[in-house]
Order: C-alpha cells, then sequence, then structure tokens
C-alpha cells in the first residue's frame, strides 16, 4: 500500500468475532463492547473462500511465533474452546437444516 493520501488506516480494538460464510464469500464481524455495555461499535469484512483460507494461514503462522518468540503457548480457556467449537457446529447444522 502507498502513503498515498487516498488511502485510509483505520484501527478498529476488537473484544468479540463474529462469521458468517454463504456459497461465495465469508464475512468476519469485528466488535467491541465498551465496559459500560452502552456501546457496541462493529465492522464486517466480506472476502472470498480464497482471502479466507489465505487469513487463517497467515494467523496461524503468527500465532506460531509469537509463542516461539515467548517460549509460552497464549493460554485460551478450554471450555471457551469448546464453547466456540458447539456453537460453530450448531450454526453449520442450522443452515444445513
Amino acid at each position: 500500500m502507498s502513503n498515498d493520501s487516498k488511502h485510509k488506516v483505520r484501527v478498529h480494538p476488537t473484544d468479540s468475532i463474529g462469521l458468517g460464510i454463504s456459497d461465495n464469500s465469508a464475512r468476519l464481524n469485528f466488535g467491541l463492547e465498551e465496559p459500560d455495555g452502552g456501546t457496541f461499535d462493529q465492522t464486517s469484512v466480506f472476502m472470498t473462500h480464497k482471502t479466507l483460507k489465505m487469513l487463517q494461514l497467515v494467523l496461524t503462522a503468527a500465532v506460531k511465533n509469537i509463542e516461539a518468540a515467548s517460549g509460552s503457548e497464549i493460554p485460551f480457556d478450554a471450555e471457551k474452546m469448546q464453547a466456540l467449537d458447539q456453537a460453530f457446529e450448531a450454526g453449520i447444522k442450522k443452515v444445513n437444516d
């Protein structure tokens, strides 16, 4: 990307992620809920399945590099991982029903 004034970089902190998948595209929703619960900002990013696959590869490599550099695994609650897996599977079943 050039430093040309017509390009803007926007920074969106996020603490929630959603995913939507159709036959020909994917949508990632990034949200931020303020501590007071009164404000919720959301940004959606649409991409092809190929771009989603590239994102997976880039993120997997990034996590591996972070963990290798720090010498420890990024902590993630096993129960939360299981809940995410179940929610994803339920979403797939809902679409296929």
